[in-house]
């Protein structure tokens, strides 16, 4: 439970970054701090994701759901991280945001206590985790700074700092960082304007800088907290539940004449943090309270269209958001309202019409009646579903090929879709079990009217799936293919083709023959698996450390990056998650991935702890500078 002060329970309630992608900031935070995002809002340019470190055993609700928004709206939480993501950032190669740490400082960095810091620190340098300061160097041994995707610098701290016992407990979000130049004034304001208190004060004469750590407290903790600077102040700090705001000092700047301030993050072309937020009971209230002090305000309630926040400023013009906390009732009222509110919008502007669908016949998703009888027993012990709203579809190979709608519905194992979504047994039109399903990617724009497309491919037809948006699509994927993958490993088809190692060594003496035609310089000794670290280092010998791969019709180029051990895809998207996973399977081994439409013949890479699949077609080649000019391992895909 968050810790509330004051008559209208000023909370200490976020801290917001903006992030260039989410697919990449949201599973470092999610993997490395165990974070979980309680709430997604996604509007017309940008997108804001809510992350928390919830206590061990407590659960949040599902995202989207009137549940997820009145747990966001509670604060109980304690304080999150706000990840603000402006759409198409992702796609901008030059682009990036200002960490706070590199001139106009200002900003520095958020923080979590570990229990370990040399092995967690350690652990996340083994994968390649950047960090500006390892444990062990600089003035302060014992703390760690690692670099986020966006280079946001994240403190690693040992839960009970300077003590020799073990203090258990998952990562937790401690502190926020932020410079000032005038510490008694800030110190002033937060207490006196945002009600929070001084929990401890950390000197460092030295290198000549102060550190001031504020927290929203109760009354009852406030009467027993240690005065800080004490020893005791300090052992109470590094154990604190809740996250502080630290404030950091460095001596003279309040009398420096030459001294410009620090930058808040909200201005071109240095931005980056956003804003630190606290949660009240009463935004106007606060806000009228705020007044009474001479606050200036950024944005006031009343100003722009959101109503329901406010900016206000600190001494060092740090932008304050303030936000209401609200009951479950009041957030069902609110989210009633702005549903009727989209009502009458569509009714003023109704969308353009669909494209008109044929008379559907009956039983047009009609399975047969074996699928059918295995996709109803495949929903009824499913267990939780994920909803992936409204969209159209086409069956390409089925009964029918005109666009219908379809409110589609993920399970476990099948990706299901109805009428509506009343979601009713008689509702149920059909579905595809995801065993069946040999890829799950984007589709090139269908046609004039269809974009946003999602083609899932079995052995027998290709299903077609529109959804409203790009994003909207992107996380259709992700969702699917992820239980997708749960259900058919990767590596599976590749087993069936190792059982016959005879026609494998064949296929191979023939690929021999042909390199050495061509005169190539090297090529794989065997198919055996063992040949795996051999050939890899002649690739990694040959610096092969940028692959071409095409994929159907699409381009997509994947980079092996030799010192970060890792891939990532420069362009194409139909291909690029499947590539990836397969680079970073097999340390960067993978390369030249080519599928052949015309010959009839299917090819992908081999797998970790498989191999390279010869076809007659396969070969190795270095050009004359040693690098690899053209690798191709082809293996037939089921």
């Amino acid at each position: 439970m968050a810790q509330t002060a004051g008559e209208l329970r000023w909370t200490f309630n976020q801290t917001m970054l903006r992030i260039k992608d989410p697919k990449k900031s949201i599973p470092f935070y999610e993997k490395w701090f165990g974070m979980t995002v309680i709430q997604k809002k996604v509007f017309a340019d940008f997108s804001l994701y809510f992350l928390v470190t919830l206590p061990e055993g407590v659960v949040a609700p599902k995202l989207d759901t009137p549940e997820a928004e009145v747990f966001l709206k509670s604060g109980d939480y304690g304080c999150c991280l706000e990840l603000t993501h402006n759409h198409g950032t992702e796609s901008e190669t030059d682009f990036s945001y200002h960490n706070g740490n590199e001139e106009p400082r200002g900003f520095g960095h958020i923080g979590f206590l570990v229990e370990d810091v040399y092995a967690f620190c350690e652990a996340m340098i083994a994968e390649g985790v950047p960090f500006p300061k390892k444990p062990g160097e600089g003035g302060i041994k014992d703390i760690g700074f690692a670099a986020d995707p966006d280079g946001y610098w994240i403190e690693i701290i040992k839960r009970g700092w300077q003590t020799e016992d073990v203090i258990p407990g998952l990562p937790s979000y401690q502190q926020t960082m932020i410079r000032v130049k005038d510490l008694e004034k800030s110190v002033a304001f937060y207490r006196d304007c945002c009600h929070m208190t001084e929990i401890d004060r950390l000197e460092f004469p030295q290198w000549r800088f102060t550190l001031s750590f504020m927290a929203t407290i109760s009354e009852e903790e406030k009467a027993n907290l240690p005065k800080p600077g004490t020893e005791e102040a300090k052992m109470a700090l590094w154990r604190f539940k809740g996250t502080c705001l630290e404030l950091t000092y460095n001596h003279g700047t309040e009398n420096d004449k030459d001294f410009k301030g620090y930058h808040s993050g909200n201005v071109e072309p240095h931005r980056g943090f956003g804003h630190v937020a606290m949660m009240v009971d009463d935004l106007d209230a606060a806000c009228s309270e705020l007044e009474k002090k001479d606050v200036k305000f950024q944005k006031k309630p009343s100003d722009g269209k959101m109503k329901t926040i406010a900016f206000a400023l600190d001494p060092d013009g740090y932008w304050v958001e303030i936000v209401t906390r609200k009951t479950e009732a009041q957030v069902r009222e609110y989210l009633a309202e702005q549903a009727e509110k989209k009502a009458l919008e569509a009714a003023k502007n109704p969308p353009p019409a669909a494209p008109a669908e044929d008379p559907e016949p009956a039983g047009a998703d009609d399975e047969g009646e074996e699928a059918n009888r295995r996709l109803t027993n495949a929903m009824s012990s499913a267990g939780p579903e994920t909803d992936l709203h409204t969209g159209y579809m086409l069956k390409e190979g089925g009964g029918y090929k005109s666009w219908k709608k379809r409110y589609f519905v993920l399970t476990r194992t099948a990706v299901a879709y109805y009428t509506d979504q009343t979601r009713t047994k008689s509702q149920l039109k059909g579905g595809l079990l995801l065993e069946h399903v040999s890829a799950v990617k984007p589709a090139e724009q269908f046609d004039t009217k269809k974009a946003n497309v999602i083609c899932i491919e079995t052995k027998d037809r290709r299903y077609l799936f529109q959804a409203a948006s790009q994003e909207e699509r992107d996380v259709w994927i992700s969702k699917i293919e992820k239980a997708w993958r749960k259900i058919v490993p990767v590596s599976s088809s590749v087993e069936d083709l190792l059982k016959d190692k005879q026609a494998l060594q064949a296929e191979l003496t023939k690929v021999k023959a042909m390199v050495a035609d061509n005169g190539a310089a090297a090529v794989t000794t065997d198919c055996a698996t063992s040949a795996w670290p051999a050939f890899r280092e002649a690739i990694e010998a040959k610096s092969a450390d940028r692959v071409a791969a095409t994929f159907d019709s699409g381009a997509h180029i994947v980079v092996w990056d030799q010192s970060a051990k890792k891939s990532s895809v420069l362009c194409g998207a139909e291909a690029g998650g499947f590539f990836t996973q397969l680079f970073d399977a097999v340390g960067g081994a993978a390369i030249n991935i080519l599928h052949q439409e015309a010959s009839g013949s299917q090819a992908f890479c081999a797998f970790d702890g498989g191999l390279a699949v010869p076809t007659a077609s396969s070969t190795v080649t270095f050009d004359a500078s040693g690098k690899v000019s053209r690798a191709h391992f082809s293996i037939a895909y089921a």
